[in-house]
């Protein structure tokens, strides 16, 4: 895996962060970090497939092996069931794998503005960064709102 995923501050105000448990953050986070960035092609299922940005096939040893010491293979899959709830992600598993789609993928982790450039360490930090909207749970769907 190589490049970056955006995280934005006020994650910390959203209530799916703010309930969940510390194993269950350390879930989310690596699910962010293991999706596609951009169209990739898998062989899934036995025949080709292409995953968009914010999707991923992988599998609960995976998840696992990227989240490290501490997190149970129980943590993974309570994680999930509780994220797909809240309508962050979705996921589709078989017996070859399990299809990870993160909502809302493209609004968060766009690439359409350059990152922050300065110049000069004394020079105060541009302002054309994004913020995150805000966000909340409305009939158990994850959803922006608009400032």
């Amino acid at each position: 895996m190589d490049g970056y995923i955006k995280i934005y501050r006020s994650l910390t105000e959203d209530l799916l962060w703010q309930t969940s448990t510390p194993e269950q953050k350390v879930v989310l986070l690596t699910i962010l970090m293991m999706v596609n960035h951009k169209e990739k092609e898998w062989e899934w299922k036995g025949k080709k497939f292409v995953c968009a940005p914010g999707q991923r096939v992988t599998s609960i040893e995976k998840i696992k092996a990227l989240c490290g010491k501490g997190v149970s293979e129980q943590n993974i899959r309570t994680a999930l069931v509780r994220f797909e709830k809240h309508g962050f992600l979705k996921t589709e598993s078989t017996k070859t794998g399990r299809l990870i789609t993160v909502a809302n993928w493209a609004k968060y982790q766009g690439c359409d503005e350059q990152p922050n450039k300065q110049t000069n360490s004394h020079d105060k930090p541009s302002s054309t960064h994004r913020r995150m909207p805000k966000a909340s749970l409305k009939g158990n769907t994850y959803q922006a709102m608009t400032e």
